[in-house]
């Protein structure tokens, strides 16, 4: 089935695939392939002149069948990417994919190749999740360290209290805090 696809979904970080879009979007609609116009809200797109442009087409049916995981990836990415574009700068944070581990993992290479083919508003939203998480993930490293440190603190004060009253005892206890470390 064909689907609007806003041309701000077409604008790439890099200007020579974004005059390679313009480039194929001109062919395309001088040959009557494709139509541009704008939907409700004025937001400029481009489809599919025909529906048996999608389904007669069988390179296009066979490119879908081989990338569907990659295709359903970037559904869910582009949705999200457009979502989190559009809150406010404060909400922002709360609609990345931080707890996107597979998500985010097979999409690391794609940002960083030249195969990308992520839009701007998409790499934007991929790239601040993969630093938000790397930057929990600090943050939880950091509490896990105080939280040892704490943990060794008290064993040693413990010890040092239980050396005064039972030096075999407290030597033990420095023992277990040292097999912690």
């Amino acid at each position: 089935t064909r689907r609007q696809v806003p041309k701000s979904e077409l604008k790439y970080p890099d200007p020579k695939k974004n005059d390679r879009v313009d480039k194929v979007i001109n062919c395309f609609s001088s040959a009557r392939l494709i139509v541009e116009d704008s939907n409700s809200q004025g937001e400029r797109y481009v489809e599919p002149a025909h529906d048996a442009l999608v389904v007669g087409w069988v390179t296009l049916r066979e490119w879908k069948e081989k990338y569907k995981e990659t295709l359903n990836l970037q559904r869910r990415l582009t949705i999200a990417a457009n979502d989190w574009n559009e809150l406010l700068e404060n909400e922002k944070d709360q609609a990345l994919w931080t707890e996107e581990e597979g998500r985010l993992s097979r999409l690391r290479p794609v940002i960083n190749s030249e195969q990308n083919w992520l839009n701007k508003v998409e790499t934007d939203f991929v790239n601040k999740s993969i630093e938000d998480k790397r930057k929990r993930l600090e943050q939880n490293e950091q509490q896990r360290d105080k939280a040892l440190e704490g943990q060794i603190s008290a064993l040693a004060a413990l010890s040092e209290a239980r050396f005064q009253d039972d030096q075999l005892g407290a030597l033990i206890h420095i023992l277990k805090a040292g097999r912690i470390l």
